[in-house]
């Protein structure tokens, strides 16, 4: 189990216990995702979990994205085109996300063009891709559900066969005169222990 000593603010800290216990939760479900990839990889029995030795390596994260109190004058970008990592010094596996029931859409996966998409081997950074030649998807809030992207270690380890994709938020446009609804998401960044060395798993 994990613990944290983070000063969190009063409204969330009388949760602290419900967030450990998610968090607990999330590991596990993180590492029976990464026994189905090794399996489909006919690996090793647990070989990608294996590279977990415990869940301090994780991370927890509570976003919010508030509403504006006037329509956006033009694209109301939230984040930035990225791939998944849990910090700079952290590369991640993969990433679970928790979106708010009946909430506010936003995310948007890029689907490279059909030549970037015949290209092989591990990919590190967005500029990989000429952002502006592909097409941005927007990818809906299915109730009941949690939505896995494929983090750059993973993308590493499979030379590139399980692609990190490059994702953003960013609110469509809302009738005139409306707007917004804030956003409320839970990123839980899986990533292997600090001391693993990591490996492609096809050399």
């Amino acid at each position: 189990e994990t613990e944290t000593t983070q000063t969190l603010p009063p409204s969330v800290e009388k949760h602290r216990q419900d967030i450990v216990d998610f968090d607990n939760k999330c590991f596990e479900a993180s590492m029976k995702v990464l026994d189905i990839l090794s399996w489909a990889f006919n690996l090793p029995e647990n070989y990608f979990r294996f590279t977990h030795k415990d869940v301090g390596s994780n991370s927890l994260t509570l976003l919010h994205y508030p509403s504006l109190d006037r329509p956006a004058a033009g694209d109301d970008i939230r984040t930035g085109s990225h791939k998944d990592q849990a910090d700079l010094d952290k590369w991640g596996d993969i990433t679970l996300l928790f979106q708010e029931k009946g909430g506010q859409p936003g995310l948007q996966v890029y689907l490279p063009t059909e030549a970037s998409k015949k290209s092989k081997g591990f990919q590190l950074v967005q500029g990989d891709f000429n952002l502006e030649s592909g097409t941005w998807i927007s990818a809906p809030i299915v109730p009941n559900t949690v939505l896995v992207n494929v983090g750059l270690t993973l993308d590493a380890k499979t030379n590139g066969l399980c692609k990190a994709n490059v994702h953003r938020v960013i609110f469509p446009p809302t009738p005139e005169g409306t707007v917004s609804k804030a956003r409320k998401s839970i990123p839980y960044f899986s990533t292997p222990s600090f001391e693993i060395v990591i490996l492609p798993i096809y050399r």
